[in-house]
């Protein structure tokens, strides 16, 4: 596969797979997870995810959890959000780009790219987020 990994918290089955296979056509590895508490998060000199898909099903508590977390890395963690009723700007200090179900291919492919422009600049790091690093 290619050198794009990306992370993809789905809890529902189908569409994790869905996600997963679009990813690999488009040359990315997928780490697939059903629930953000089975999110194994790497040390950030570990970090090999070029970002995360939130899928649809994931709840908001999670989701909010999640762009907490992708802001505690020196390079911004940016969220593929695929729930059409989450605000983009309610995302806190995350970055995020829609992606729509069904897949369209050239959408996904556009938006990783987008997120690997948004991870190429470098932030800082609030004080009580580095306790993650």
């Amino acid at each position: 596969m290619g050198d794009r990994k990306v992370l993809v918290v789905e809890p529902n089955a189908a569409r994790a797979l869905e996600w997963q296979a679009a990813l690999q056509f488009l040359d990315c590895d997928a780490d697939t997870v059903g629930d953000f508490d089975d999110v194994d998060w790497p040390l950030p000199g570990a970090m090999d995810w070029c970002a995360v898909l939130v899928g649809a099903s994931v709840s908001r508590t999670h989701l909010k959890a999640l762009a907490e977390r992708s802001c505690a890395y020196s390079a911004p963690l940016p969220l593929l959000i695929a729930n059409p009723d989450v605000e983009l700007t309610g995302l806190g200090n995350a970055s995020g780009v829609r992606v729509h179900m069904p897949v369209r291919y050239r959408e996904l492919s556009e938006a990783l790219v987008q997120a690997a422009s948004l991870s190429a600049r470098p932030h800082v790091v609030p004080p009580l987020l580095s306790m993650f690093r």
